[in-house]
């Protein structure tokens, strides 16, 4: 359970990003603050800021501020992951394999297969296993 998560698809998110990112040696950290921001979640190996994004980040005005939040972080050195809140719990399949590949571009093909699940090839070095989606239900209910 993540304490510091503030909403169901943080929470949701940060159980199975958890399990996923210890098969990778990884840790995800939740609301943690860099500069003036606080941030969803960071990948601390990686610099990646993982930001969840709901339908309230379609709004122009918030497109903007993002916008400027992004360029501010990667100023720091931090590269920055948006994931709409419904691959974080509806369609955490894509958004692991998507954030799985941005790590792999972060850290480096080799390292990342260094420590990369027995799923893992060549070709996608990305495979991986998420907890059953059983646990993820009983932890969304929660």
């Amino acid at each position: 359970m993540c304490d510091r998560c503030e909403t169901k698809p943080e929470r949701w998110f940060h159980y199975w990003a958890s399990e996923l990112l210890e098969q990778a040696d990884l840790g995800v950290a939740a609301q943690v603050s860099i500069g003036q921001y606080r941030v969803d979640f960071i990948v601390p190996e990686a610099k990646l800021v993982v930001e969840l994004d709901g339908t309230f980040h379609n709004r122009i005005d918030v497109k903007a501020a993002d916008r400027v939040r992004e360029e501010d972080l990667e100023a720091r050195g931090f590269g920055v992951f948006r994931l709409d809140t419904r691959e974080a719990t509806w369609r955490m399949y894509a958004g692991a394999e998507r954030l799985l590949s941005i790590l792999a571009d972060r850290l480096g093909p080799k390292r990342f297969r260094v420590y990369c699940p027995p799923l893992a090839t060549v070709d996608r070095p990305w495979e991986f296993v998420l907890p059953p989606l059983s646990e993820l239900k009983e932890e969304w209910e929660d």
